[in-house]
């Protein structure tokens, strides 16, 4: 009986009269205005459905544009029992060439959290919407704070939930970044997000190359900063797109990386605890494990860092270029600092040479700019030609050479002290001890030698 009188009411009701009750329904339950301005069409097979053209909902009043929401033609499958009882349930909403603009108001409350009047439990909602699906729509976020905009494109989504106290289940697929976007998942509950409470989030994505997992819960629905975000992430690719998204510094582009950790937002920075990362170049790679305090600035690092590979110059680019003859390197540190004043703590580095070796161990710092070395470094073996051009000593072309000492100073103006040196040639030995004021110039040589 109930669908019969369901059927009755829109067989009996012109179109315009539908549209006001479609009108009154929807901006009664959201708080807001909401105009059906186009053409409108009632069908009751083979379901029941009213579409409607050129649609729009009003932007709250703190909101920097007159509409939150404009779409160009809009479906809605009502629940016939609803139309009688005064709760609109809407079965399907279906929406094409929509426009959203979302954004934060002064006091943080979001534009989707919509003011309906008084608190319900979610079972007395004016308005119900079990599943939505959009064609071609563009999403913006506007951070009135920072004078940002962020835009998505989406050639498709689908929501959809049990109830309004159950999770919603999302699916989207569109462009962010100027890449291919593909979205799965779960987040929190439609009466969740749109009262501001906290958000369980349970996504895939995959960003063109890259695809990212996140779980955990978003406690504050003010994204005009980092407050709030409690996330386990885990991602990987060829490129880290939103890793570059999110740190204000440029970082070098990698052809691989797998990172994973746990994002924490505070209202001025976001962290990025218990990180463990590998990335890889055609001329090394890194594993980094630790934490970074400010994730967008680079700041706070803590990471204990091995590395591998042909040349260290593409990590370290400071270093002299000759440094790019070496066959391979090996090593680990503490990299600590906010960039870009960076050191490396603890470093063990041993790099090879045909036949020949060269290990440095001690402290890297001021990576970045002049460098401040303080390294106990030896040198051993017998391609001594590739030595001195390595390594720009005047090591002279013999069988071999065993050098042991310390090296300080900055990048291109260093000096060794506690010198130990032995070289070896045919039938001839030498043995050198002392000190060298400036290793680039060869001044201030203070040694002792035999032979």
């Amino acid at each position: 009986i109930v669908i019969l009188g369901g059927y009755a009411y829109l067989k009996t009701r012109d179109p315009e009269q539908v549209r006001q009750v479609l009108e009154a329904g929807l901006g009664g339950a959201l708080g807001r205005e909401v105009r059906m301005s186009g053409p409108i069409e009632v069908t009751l097979a083979p379901l029941p459905a009213v579409t409607v053209r050129d649609v729009t909902l009003a932007n709250a009043a703190w909101g920097t544009r007159p509409q939150m929401l404009s779409v160009e033609l809009l479906e809605v499958q009502p629940a016939l029992f609803s139309l009688l009882t005064g709760h609109l349930v809407l079965n399907q909403v279906n929406i094409r060439g929509a426009r959203v603009i979302l954004e934060n108001g002064p006091d943080g409350v979001g534009n989707w959290q919509f003011d309906s009047g008084p608190e319900t439990d979610g079972d007395d909602l004016a308005l119900k919407v079990n599943t939505l699906t959009g064609l071609d729509l563009e999403v913006s976020y506007y951070n009135n704070r920072h004078g940002v905009t962020r835009d998505m494109v989406l050639d498709f989504i689908r929501m959809g939930a049990a109830s309004p106290q159950d999770s919603l289940s999302v699916s989207a697929r569109g462009t962010l970044l100027d890449v291919d976007l593909e979205l799965d998942g779960k987040l929190g509950s439609p009466l969740a997000i749109t009262e501001g409470e906290p958000v369980p989030v349970d996504l895939d994505i995959r960003l063109g190359d890259t695809r990212l997992q996140a779980t955990g819960r978003l406690t504050d629905a003010d994204f005009r900063d980092f407050d709030g975000v409690d996330l386990l992430v885990s991602a990987s690719g060829r490129h880290p797109r939103l890793l570059k998204e999110l740190i204000e510094t440029p970082i070098p582009l990698v052809n691989r990386f797998e990172i994973e950790g746990r994002l924490i937002g505070r209202p001025a920075r976001m962290t990025m605890q218990d990180f463990d990362g590998t990335f890889s170049t055609d001329s090394y790679d890194i594993s980094m494990t630790g934490r970074v305090d400010d994730l967008a600035t680079l700041g706070g690092i803590d990471l204990a860092v091995k590395a591998s590979g042909q040349s260290m110059t593409e990590l370290l680019p400071a270093m002299d270029a000759s440094w790019r003859e070496t066959d391979s390197f090996e090593g680990t540190a503490q990299l600590l600092g906010d960039f870009p004043e960076l050191r490396l703590k603890d470093a063990d580095v041993f790099v090879r040479l045909a036949g020949s070796g060269i290990r440095m161990s001690g402290t890297f710092g001021d990576l970045l700019h002049e460098g401040d070395l303080e390294l106990g470094v030896e040198i051993a073996g017998s391609d001594t030609e590739r030595l001195a051009r390595v390594t720009g000593l005047p090591i002279p072309d013999i069988d071999s050479v065993n050098i042991k000492g310390q090296v300080s100073g900055a990048w291109m103006d260093t000096r060794a002290s506690n010198l130990e040196v032995q070289l070896a040639d045919q039938s001839l030995r030498a043995n050198m001890r002392g000190s060298i004021g400036d290793l680039g110039e060869l001044e201030g040589i203070d040694l002792t030698y035999e032979i």
